[in-house]
């Protein structure tokens, strides 16, 4: 296998259409279909853990899964020659992963009256919590290099942050892909180098 490069993005949150939790950032299919070559949706594309397939509509999919669209492809990660490609919340705190789903689904009752509770809300756990989930990169740099060094891997891929890095600790490359929603397009092209018996 020769070197490629594969893009990647994560966290577009697809609801419903007109529905006031739906970001559906403007430009992202036409956009996402114009990339050339290898592409991977790295989980939660579709606000499953809100809404249900049929109230989305034309899911946006993905390729493995996230938190939000658990199920949607029943695979956790992939492997491609020296690199991991996840979600990431696997490497959350477990207060995080306890709590997150039920504080989603109750976004959808109050994003009927109050559209932007969700970035609202984020903003005060940040600042309250000294950062909360977003803040907290240095854990999460930390979890996914040892998570890829344990299985052999160079590189590690992950979203769920919805914010963009690209880091190297302990021999390992940490790529965090950033986000696709409220108008951004973060689009990641990660080197992949082959594995070393390939």
């Amino acid at each position: 296998m020769g070197n490629l490069t594969i893009t990647c993005c994560s966290d577009l949150h697809r609801g419903p259409p007109g529905h006031p939790a739906t970001d559906a950032t403007p430009g992202w299919a036409e956009a996402w279909s114009r990339i050339r070559g290898t592409k991977l949706r790295l989980g939660d594309m579709d606000e499953l853990l809100q809404f249900t397939a049929e109230e989305i509509g034309a899911l946006a999919g993905t390729d493995v899964d996230g938190n939000h669209d658990e199920g949607s492809c029943g695979r956790a990660e992939m492997r491609i020659g020296d690199t991991l490609f996840l979600h990431g919340h696997r490497f959350d705190h477990w207060t995080l992963r306890l709590l997150g789903p039920a504080v989603s689904r109750l976004f959808r009752k109050v994003e009927g009256w109050w559209p932007d509770a969700d970035v609202k809300a984020t903003a005060w756990l940040q600042k309250a919590l000294r950062g909360g989930r977003h803040g907290w990169r240095e854990h999460y740099i930390r979890k996914a290099a040892g998570y890829a060094s344990k299985r052999g891997a160079r590189q590690v891929v992950f979203g769920h942050l919805h914010q963009r890095f690209e880091v190297v600790g302990e021999g390992i490359r940490v790529v965090c892909t950033g986000s696709c929603v409220n108008g951004r397009l973060d689009f990641v092209p990660v080197p992949v180098v082959p594995s070393p018996e390939s």
